[in-house]
């Protein structure tokens, strides 16, 4: 229980990492053969090359951005170029933001809330693993106590009735006392050390049985066990336990957050199978020349502006895995 309460409580960092910064790098060559309307002009075959560097994040809210610096090498037999090959470079920057899935809900939140459902249930089952075993401890604990104070009124009996053998024995030589009293109280001392040896058997398997739940393999010499002080009587009423007990029963609390999190888990997938409308948008800087450093040149000195804006719209179809998890969650 210890190790599951330590892994829920990685579930919502687990959510945040994946909003880490992360580099992406691409690196590219091809060739194209495909037939032009004029190809004396346009060319037969065109060969390029391409590579990109930069930094991407997505964010809970479903945030996309991305900074990026990109080089390309295009080659073609065309009739008509300045130079060739060409170079261009470009330095961009790239957002999408989805917009209607936020008007109908937010799964970040949903995702976060889920996560912290399950931190709240796993650390009210830990709760109730430790109560139970604080309650067998506690059960032990008393049996041990009641079996030791058993042991010593047993063990004050015996001393009682060695002292009345003893007595007995001395008045028989004054011919006061019967023989058959003698023998009642040897018998009787003979069954009280038999019963002593018994609690003491009793005694040592209490002892053992709370050592278990202790975790302690042995008990410092000489351990007694010392009486629990009673506690100041206080008076309840029938709704105030039950009220009580629902409030305080960690069993309920990890039900109560278990429903939560499958809640806000539902709530997600739901959100998730919805349509999507996203705003899209990129800014860039852009050159040509005939060589990289003299294109890497006049990008920092004369970049042309790119810019770029539009709605992208994703519709589920058939929304199966929606569904699965949907009647995953319901069940």
């Amino acid at each position: 229980l210890h190790e599951n309460l330590k892994l829920a409580e990685l579930e919502e960092p687990g959510l945040l990492a994946n909003t880490d910064p992360r580099l992406v790098g691409e690196l590219a060559k091809g060739e194209d053969w495909s037939p032009t309307p004029v190809p004396q002009i346009t060319g037969r075959r065109s060969l390029e090359e391409s590579a990109e560097l930069g930094i991407a994040q997505k964010w809970l809210t479903g945030t996309e951005a991305k900074i990026a610096l990109s080089g390309n090498r295009y080659d073609s037999d065309a009739a008509f170029r300045s130079f060739n090959p060409s170079y261009a470079d470009r330095f961009s920057f790239e957002l999408r933001q989805p917009l209607a899935r936020n008007f109908w809900g937010r799964p970040d939140k949903s995702l976060r809330r889920r996560a912290r459902s399950n931190v709240d249930a796993a650390r009210a089952r830990y709760g109730r693993a430790s109560e139970l075993l604080a309650l067998r401890t506690a059960f032990a604990y008393i049996e041990a106590l009641y079996v030791q104070e058993e042991l010593r009124i047993q063990e004050g009996t015996l001393g009682d009735l060695k002292l009345l053998l003893k007595r007995q024995e001395e008045k028989r030589k004054f011919g006061i006392a019967e023989e058959t009293d003698i023998l009642q109280t040897r018998s009787a001392i003979q069954l009280k050390e038999l019963d002593i040896r018994i609690t003491r058997a009793s005694l040592e398997i209490a002892k053992q049985n709370l050592l278990t739940l202790m975790s302690v393999e042995q008990p410092e010499p000489g351990t007694e066990f010392q009486a629990i002080p009673s506690a100041p009587r206080k008076e309840y009423n029938l709704n105030a336990v039950i009220q009580r007990a629902v409030d305080n029963r960690q069993d309920i609390l990890a039900l109560k957050a278990q429903v939560s999190a499958l809640e806000a888990d539902l709530k997600a997938t739901r959100l998730n199978g919805l349509p999507s409308i996203d705003l899209t948008g990129r800014y860039a800087l852009s050159s040509l020349d005939s060589g990289f450093s003299s294109s890497a040149e006049d990008l920092v000195a004369r970049g042309k502006p790119v810019f770029r804006i539009g709605l992208k719209l994703e519709i589920p179809l058939l929304r199966k895995s929606e569904k699965v998890s949907v009647q995953s969650a319901l069940h």
